[in-house]
């Protein structure tokens, strides 16, 4: 399990979890699909929404998504 991260109004929590060898990013109840490695999560100000780095075999690239 990586580091918790809070939103900046206190709503949420994300993390990086592994399992079967692939890494998850966590938001609350919601999960990412897999990826071989993700980075630290990154709130928007206003707490909607959620990015972070994935590696996914070569490929390097900045995954956002939404919390609410």
């Amino acid at each position: 399990v990586g580091e918790p991260v809070f939103s900046p109004d206190g709503e949420f929590v994300a993390h990086a979890g592994r399992e079967d060898g692939k890494w998850r990013m966590i938001i609350g109840e919601k999960e990412s699909e897999a990826f071989d490695h993700v980075g630290p999560p990154v709130f928007a100000a206003d707490s909607r929404s959620l990015g972070f780095g994935v590696r996914q075999g070569r490929e390097l690239r900045w995954v956002k998504t939404g919390v609410r």
